[in-house]
């Protein structure tokens, strides 16, 4: 059964998306538009909701970290074994500023996942890291 779209006080307007089977919400990080993907496929959407609030809240700080945890994950990688033949080492700093927030996933259990497009770092693959429910980065990957 489809879900309705609704207001929410603090996310303002959750649109249901019947083919994810998910919310999408309307945020901001640093200026840039970014859309949050809101699981939905449970009965009590209390707990995503409320989660979904304390990532807003806090939505910049969350996507920095990202970033960072990032740059320790991958600049290694990248500067030993996906820079082009005439390409200098890639600095931490533009590491960063080439990584470009794409949406952000909430998820039921808690965890939230951060979905960049990698400014062409790993031939268009897209960066994605994920964050538990305690606000700790746990994982990360870059996916074709």
């Amino acid at each position: 059964m489809p879900r309705p779209d609704t207001e929410d006080e603090f996310l303002n307007r959750l649109r249901y998306d019947e083919k994810l089977g998910w919310y999408r919400v309307e945020a901001e990080v640093d200026g840039a538009p970014v859309e949050l993907f809101i699981e939905a496929d449970r009965d009590d959407l209390a707990p995503v909701l409320t989660r979904a609030r304390q990532l807003v809240a806090d939505l910049e700080k969350h996507a920095r970290g990202a970033k960072d945890y990032a740059v320790a994950r991958f600049l290694n990688l990248k500067n030993e074994e996906w820079l082009e033949d005439d390409e200098a080492p890639v600095t931490p700093e533009e590491f960063r500023q080439r990584m470009a927030l794409q949406f952000v996933s909430v998820f039921a259990n808690g965890d939230v996942a951060f979905y960049h497009a990698d400014g062409g770092m790993f031939r268009d693959h897209t960066i994605s890291i994920v964050m538990d429910g305690n606000d700790q980065f746990v994982g990360a990957d870059v996916p074709g």
